[in-house]
């Protein structure tokens, strides 16, 4: 655990910037034995789904073992993040994201991708206000293996700055 935590958190800026690059490579910071709880100010997310700067992070906190355990019950049990932003950071929820980008209701039950990378569970994005560069209905996206394509599948994609802004 503890050589997970120096991974992630030596991974957080450099990601943020990958993201970007071609080509897209999908990559994974979990460890082996399960995905941490992430809090972002007490909103669940998932560390695939954070559209966060850096720059906008306070402090993390990291518990594992018995304490996680003990403060977070089972759901602590690989461990828990908690990235407390800096004051007047304003977080966006997956609707709100949606609302903000003018998203129609009738395309607002397609599957969700950042960056062109299929997110299986939206609920758990978490995105800093300036951290969203558009937000779009589009065709096609990249998948992992051919068989997953479908050049006329439509989706909504949220696009992260190309560059980390302070």
């Amino acid at each position: 655990m503890n050589r997970f935590i120096i991974c992630l958190l030596a991974l957080l800026p450099a990601a943020a910037l990958r993201a970007q690059e071609k080509p897209r490579t999908v990559f994974s910071i979990t460890p082996p034995e399960g995905p941490p709880l992430v809090l972002v100010d007490s909103l669940h997310a998932a560390l695939n789904t954070l559209l966060l700067s850096p720059y906008r992070i306070e402090r993390m906190d990291v518990y594992k073992g018995k304490e996680a355990l003990d403060r977070y019950g089972d759901k602590g049990k690989y461990g828990v993040i908690l990235i407390h932003t800096k004051p007047n950071t304003s977080l966006l929820r997956m609707t709100e994201i949606l609302d903000r980008f003018h998203i129609p209701p009738s395309d607002r039950q397609l599957r969700i991708c950042i960056n062109e990378i299929l997110i299986p569970d939206p609920k758990l994005i978490v995105a800093g206000v300036g951290d969203i560069e558009s937000v779009e209905v589009v065709k096609g996206r990249r998948t992992e293996t051919l068989n997953e394509t479908d050049s006329q599948e439509r989706f909504i994609n949220i696009k992260s700055p190309a560059a980390v802004k302070k």
